[in-house]
């Protein structure tokens, strides 16, 4: 993976399907102000081994394995990571920095901390939402990172892939994939034209 041309795009499907438990659960230590009251309770939890019980959303073991891999390709490729991230029904139009927006974790995390989970809600626009994602994905793909502005050899290739987060079945994804392709070629077509995008290959 070339750092400064393969490009990661991870969109998150913000539909009501992720406001519902995972089945995974934490403890939580309940603190209470009176010293002594807390000592006593602590000593308590102590004997019975128990200590209150949360349970975690879909939404919230999402985000925690998308930053977990955001993580990742931080540690490996530092600064120039590229990145960006995309969720559903969530306005992102300005994508003319979206790969100097993500540089490091405490970025990412800043982002999802100002994104509410996601509630009930109907889910008749959700495909809209999705293919509206991915087109936006698309377009941050075929537009030109800062180190690509001025290509440093004659086989230069912009690559990329979009990990998509969802809960769509097999039939819909492939309908989503169609859509996916048309906005691909569109956006390639576009790149002949204007020198803000550039052909990218999906891998």
């Amino acid at each position: 993976m070339n750092h400064q041309r393969s490009k990661t795009v991870l969109i998150l499907d913000h539909s009501s399907f992720f406001a519902r438990p995972s089945g995974v659960t934490f403890n939580v230590n309940v603190q209470n102000t009176d010293q002594q009251q807390q000592q006593q309770q602590q000593q308590q939890d102590q004997i019975n081994n128990e200590n209150t019980i949360g349970m975690k959303s879909l939404w919230t073991c999402v985000v925690e394995c998308v930053l977990e891999y955001c993580r990742i390709l931080f540690d490996i490729f530092e600064d120039d990571a590229l990145i960006t991230l995309i969720v559903t029904g969530i306005d992102q139009r300005d994508q003319s920095s979206c790969w100097n927006r993500y540089k490091n974790l405490s970025q990412c995390m800043d982002f999802f901390s100002g994104i509410q989970p996601p509630n009930e809600r109907s889910t008749v626009n959700d495909d809209d939402l999705l293919k509206h994602s991915l087109n936006e994905g698309i377009t941050a793909l075929c537009t030109r990172s800062k180190k690509q502005n001025i290509p440093t050899d004659l086989d230069y290739t912009n690559s990329g892939h979009i990990i998509l987060f969802s809960t769509f079945n097999s039939k819909r994804i492939q309908t989503i994939e169609k859509d996916a392709q048309i906005f691909h070629q569109s956006h390639n077509h576009m790149a002949l034209e204007m020198t803000e995008y550039i052909f990218y290959f999906i891998f």
